[in-house]
């Protein structure tokens, strides 16, 4: 039985049976940090502006962990990674020097080459005792060398090693392992077959101590491995 003094009047324009409208809900905003792919830099610009944002914060009076705690680990990770680059800079000059050195080498290599021909003239003995080889002789390939000054850094994105050897001559390739900590002698992983004297290794697990060693291969087979190198994985 409907009242007529009800509040809604016949003309107002309520539907009796009109839903009411439903309240909009509140959307929770959650952080993004993304951190595996931020690079080294990138990560160690993102934490100092964190720092800075959150000094006086009023939103944020008691972080978690402390600011005290928080700039202790900021600032132990920007002195790890100067000192990296700084290795890193300095492993790229010395071979850099090396590489002029022995252009150096090469050229009186070549000039003592021209004078002992000159002097032994044809013969072939006179050569011999120099320690230098005679044209056209055909010689027994012999092993590569030991790959020699071994250099392993951290790769700019998280689980990259970057390695790279002195070059060795006559080789068509080289062979590199790796293993992990503690190295052993059945826990030696072939992980590359670069011809160039670096590479890149990529997907390691961050973190890791991991050994590397390389080898050359030539013609007359492998050569005796480098001193193996321990790095701890970005």
């Amino acid at each position: 039985m409907a009242f007529y003094d009800s509040a809604a009047t016949y003309d107002s324009g309520l539907r009796y049976d009109e839903a009411t409208p439903p309240t909009p809900s509140h959307k929770m905003s959650k952080t993004k940090l993304d951190l595996k792919n931020k690079s080294d830099g990138e990560l160690n610009s993102f934490a100092k502006e964190h720092i800075t944002k959150m000094a006086g914060n009023p939103s944020f009076t008691t972080p978690d962990p402390d600011e005290a705690t928080f700039k202790a680990g900021s600032d132990a990770f920007d002195t790890a990674l100067a000192e990296s680059i700084a290795t890193q800079q300095t492993a790229k000059e010395k071979t850099s020097v090396k590489d002029a050195a022995r252009a150096v080498l090469e050229n009186l290599l070549n000039k003592r080459g021209k004078y002992v021909e000159l002097k032994a003239d044809g013969d072939k003995t006179k050569i011999l005792s120099t320690g230098f080889d005679v044209a056209g002789d055909r010689t027994p390939p012999s092993l590569p060398v030991q790959v020699a000054h071994l250099s392993v850094t951290a790769g700019d994105a998280d689980g990259e090693l970057d390695l790279q050897w002195d070059p060795v001559g006559s080789v068509k390739s080289y062979k590199v392992h790796v293993c992990t900590d503690p190295v052993s002698t059945n826990g030696w992983t072939e992980k590359a077959s670069p011809t160039k004297s670096k590479v890149s290794l990529m997907g390691l697990t961050s973190g890791a101590k991991m050994w590397s060693r390389v080898c050359g291969v030539g013609a007359a087979g492998q050569g005796a491995w480098s001193d193996p190198v321990p790095k701890i994985v970005p």
